[in-house]
């Protein structure tokens, strides 16, 4: 990566952040997100992964899971200060095959994950 790549972004609190969900575990049979979307194991996740919305688009941010696993999957959407008024820190966190990729951390619950959940929009794969 060249040095430009490495040089963390500001994230604003009206920042977008994308989350991949599982079609088969992160969403509910009415459509909405599961709570289950910010917990590992069934447990609430203290550092979930995101990209920075800005830095990538919607078909680069899905197609991290990988083509055969691409289908199974949708992209969510949540504002970066909306964590942020429930305690969490957001920060930018690339990696070396993407540079998007953020962090949401802090501690976290069963209470904090259904507030997430209610709080992120799943995105129209046509849109």
């Amino acid at each position: 990566m060249s040095e430009e790549a490495t040089a963390l972004e500001e994230i604003a609190d009206q920042d977008e952040l994308y989350r991949r969900l599982s079609k088969l575990s992160h969403i509910k049979k009415n459509g909405k997100v599961s709570s289950a979307a910010f917990k590992r194991n069934k447990q609430p996740e203290n550092s979930i992964s995101v990209d920075l919305a800005r830095l990538t688009t919607r078909q680069e941010s899905l197609a991290r899971v990988g083509e055969e696993r691409k289908a199974q999957f949708v992209l969510g959407v949540l504002v970066a200060g909306y964590p942020r008024s429930l305690g969490f820190f957001v920060r930018h966190d690339p990696l070396q095959n993407n540079y998007a990729h953020s962090l949401i951390e802090g501690q976290n619950d069963g209470e904090k994950c259904n507030l997430l959940a209610e709080a992120t929009t799943i995105l129209n794969e046509s849109t």
